[in-house]
């Protein structure tokens, strides 16, 4: 286990208060990303250091959708292009947030691409294959697996 400062554990504090009292949808998400990332990462026989980053990455990936709006976050129906397009602003506002933040880890850089594909069809920047950080490219799997989770058995296999 690796040392936060504690003013890296004050950020991830505020961060699941403030996404739990916005959005508890986006809250449950970011913690069950995170312990997902972290089996992902185990299975690929990743190192302990490099694990930890992935699961403070995990747990502050959609701290950029502070700037979404919660009528957006939260919408029942299908949600307009100029909506999606906002949305679609959160990896580089997380990116923002966090830039300045020292992590022994790419954290900003993680959550930055966080929706980029291996393909070059994510966004914001269709960067592709190995453009895109190693820590990055475990979340383009996190939405997939996350929808198949409960239909697989892998609960019990994937907690962290």
């Amino acid at each position: 286990m690796f040392i936060l400062s504690n003013i890296q554990k004050s950020l991830l504090s505020v961060s699941t208060t403030t996404a739990t009292r916005r959005d508890p949808y986006t809250a449950v998400h970011q913690q069950r990303a995170a312990r997902l990332a972290c089996a992902i990462a185990r299975e690929m026989d990743l190192s302990g250091r490099l694990i930890e980053g992935i699961r403070i990455a995990g747990i502050l990936h959609d701290i950029g959708k502070i700037y979404v709006p919660a009528e957006i976050l939260n919408k029942p129906g299908q949600l307009t292009e100029t909506e999606i397009d906002l949305i679609k602003t959160h990896p580089q506002i997380g990116y923002e947030i966090l830039r300045g933040i020292e992590f022994p880890w790419p954290v900003a850089q993680i959550v930055l691409q966080h929706h980029e594909k291996i393909n070059g069809s994510g966004y914001p920047s269709n960067l592709s294959g190995k453009d895109i950080l190693l820590e990055a490219r475990i979340p383009w799997a996190w939405p997939i697996l996350l929808r198949l989770w409960p239909l697989t058995g892998l609960t019990g296999q994937l907690m962290v």
